[in-house]
Order: structure tokens, then sequence, then C-alpha cells
């Protein structure tokens, strides 16, 4: 047989589907090879998968977290007192009209402050639920500022009620016979703004919005103070009035650089203070002298 005849019947046998031996022993071989790589590939993504962070990995990840940590903390911190010092600016703002909107019922005159009376003579123009039944708290929003400790409250008595008016108490209702009623409050009324304190005949009686002052310049509400050394009422010590009768020193600094002071600072390094002409200001250093303090006589 020629060389010639031997190809084609070669190909002639490959055509047909009958390979020779030495190619299905090369496609063996490749097989072989490829179930090994694949084998072998398998292995490693088992052994990638099973191991572990080491210990760089996890220091590296737990000083990353530590730093955005110390970065985010004082951020937050910081929003969050000034959402407290904005609430508490907007509830002094909510007491300044709702003392706008009393006065304006009575001929410009303020309410009294006889023993915390105006804190429940405003509230119908704020409609602030306020009151404390037993052990039971109430939601407190316009006289409690969020900075202050939540379990400042004032005790109410019924004198301005029984000796003025020869009338019930307005908590009556709620407890008939009682004679007081706790109020949560951390705001302090300036006194010396709201009535006439150098009439010796009768310091409760209201002033009126004609009485001499700069309305701009005197305040009508500041922060009070709480476990106050000298003024302790309920839980805590939160007076809602001054007394300019017995000189300034209620109100001459921040407690407790000045002990008898009842000025509070609730929000970082200062208060929020209500002026008679309705403005909020937030001071450092309180306002001092009678401008600020005392209407004139």
């Amino acid at each position: 047989m020629t060389k010639g005849n031997v190809l084609a019947a070669t190909a002639a046998g490959c055509c047909r589907g009958s390979a020779s031996p030495w190619f299905r022993q090369v496609g063996d071989w490749f097989s072989v090879s490829r179930d090994i790589e694949a084998k072998r590939d398998w292995g490693c993504e088992m052994r990638l998968r099973s191991r572990g962070f080491t210990l760089i990995e996890l220091l590296v990840v737990i000083a990353i977290i530590a730093i955005l940590a110390a970065i985010l903390f004082p951020v937050l911190m910081s929003a969050k007192a000034a959402a407290k010092k904005a609430t508490c600016s907007g509830n002094l703002k909510q007491i300044g009209y709702a003392y706008r909107m009393y006065m304006a019922d009575w001929n410009d005159y303020y309410p009294s402050v006889d023993f915390g009376a105006n804190l429940f003579l405003v509230d119908p123009y704020l409609r602030n639920r306020r009151d404390r039944i037993g052990n039971e708290k109430k939601a407190i929003t316009v006289w409690l500022c969020p900075g202050a400790p939540r379990e400042m409250y004032y005790v109410v008595r019924d004198n301005y009620w029984v000796n003025v008016c020869h009338t019930k108490p307005p908590w009556d209702k709620w407890s008939p016979g009682a004679t007081t009623w706790p109020v949560f409050c951390s705001y302090v009324v300036n006194r010396g703004a709201t009535c006439r304190w150098y009439d010796p005949n009768d310091a409760q009686t209201p002033a009126s919005a004609g009485d001499p002052r700069r309305p701009s310049k005197m305040v009508l509400f500041f922060e009070g103070v709480y476990n106050h050394p000298d003024r302790q009422v309920g839980l805590g010590s939160c007076p809602t009035a001054s007394h300019p009768e017995n000189g300034l020193a209620e109100v001459t600094g921040f407690y407790p650089k000045y002990p008898h002071s009842y000025i509070a600072i609730q929000h970082e390094s200062g208060s929020n203070f209500l002026f008679t002409d309705g403005h909020i200001g937030f001071y450092s250093v309180p306002p001092t002298g009678d401008i600020a303090w005392r209407i004139g006589k």
C-alpha cells in the first residue's frame, strides 16, 4: 500500500468517527489534566473560605471604628445639646405668647404670681397638660426644659383663688378639697417685672404693661435651678418667682457660683431668657441691674 493510500484510509477512518488509538490517548490526557486543575481550584477556594481574619486585620477594623466613634460622638452630643436648647427656646417663646394673650384679655395686666397661680392662669392659652396625680408623672412640654431634670416640680397653693377670687382652685375637679397641687416646672418668672413689688401694702398686686420699664431689656422668664440649698421645693428647687423686694441676690449670676441665685446653667455655658417684649436671648452671663429685673416705682 502506497503512502497516499495510507493517508486516505486514515482520513476515511476519522470521518467515520473511529479515531486511532493515538488520538484517543491525547484526548484522555487533556481530560485528566482538566479534572486535576478543577480539583486544585476547588481546594484553593475551600481553603480561602475557611480562612478567618488575622489579628492584624481585626485590630485595624477596631481602630477604624474607634476613630470614627471619636469623631462622631462629640458631633452627635453637640447636635443633641443644640436640639434641647432650641426646644427650650421654643417653650419660652410659647409662654411669652400665652402671657401676651392673657394680658390682651385682662387690660394689659400680668397674671398673679401668688404661690404659682400664674402656672394655672396662663394655662388655658397654652393648652398644656401638666398636672400630676399621685406618683404618676404626666407628659410635660412647655413648662419643663428638656435639659432640666424630669422630676422638677413646684407645689402651687390655693391662696390666690381662696383669698382673691373666693373660689375653688382649678385642680379641685381632680382632687376635691386639696389645697396644693404639684406642677412640673423648670422656668422661673421674674416677679419684679410682673407685680408691683415695691408696694408695701400688697406686693402681690399684678403690674401692667404700662408700668415703667424697657421691654427689650427686662426679663420675664428664665431657667431655674434645682436642689437649691435655700429653696427646697418638692423634689427640687424651682421657685415660680424671684423676690425683688429682697434685693437682686437671687438673680445676680449663675448657680452654683452664686449660691443664692435662682438662675441655672441648663445649656452648655448659659441659659435662655425670655424678655417682656417676647424675644428670647441666650446669655453666658445673666443680665444685671434694675433695668433687667425690677420695674420702676
